[in-house]
């Protein structure tokens, strides 16, 4: 249809990543406990754990970064951030063939 209406097609390119800015994050989650955080099994402790988590991760960005740089990069490393757990959830969910809160892949949650 586009080549019909002689629409040209659109050129996209995918943003480019700041990997040095992704590995201090990836290291800062991890020293601040993510894979831990994201281990517990209660989900109120698991997103108060994560929490934490996050404003360790941002204190540790903030002293390594500086507060000027920290600021102006402030939403690239909240999607980084979001990555990594992603990634640290997806990974630990493969190797252990466990949901979070510890139930196997093919268990269903019982009512109450």
């Amino acid at each position: 249809m586009r080549e019909k209406m002689g629409v040209p097609k659109a050129a996209w390119t995918a943003p480019v990543k700041d990997v040095d800015l992704y590995n201090k994050v990836n290291a800062a989650a991890e020293k601040a406990g993510l894979t831990a955080a994201l281990a517990t099994r209660n989900k109120i402790a698991r997103y108060a754990a994560l929490d934490k988590c996050k404003v360790d991760l941002s204190a540790a960005l903030k002293a390594d970064l500086g507060d000027e740089k920290y600021t102006a990069q402030k939403k690239l490393i909240s999607e980084y951030y979001g990555e990594v757990k992603y990634n640290v959830m997806r990974a630990a969910a493969l190797k252990t063939k466990l949901r979070l809160d510890g139930r196997a892949y093919d268990a269903v949650r019982p009512i109450n």
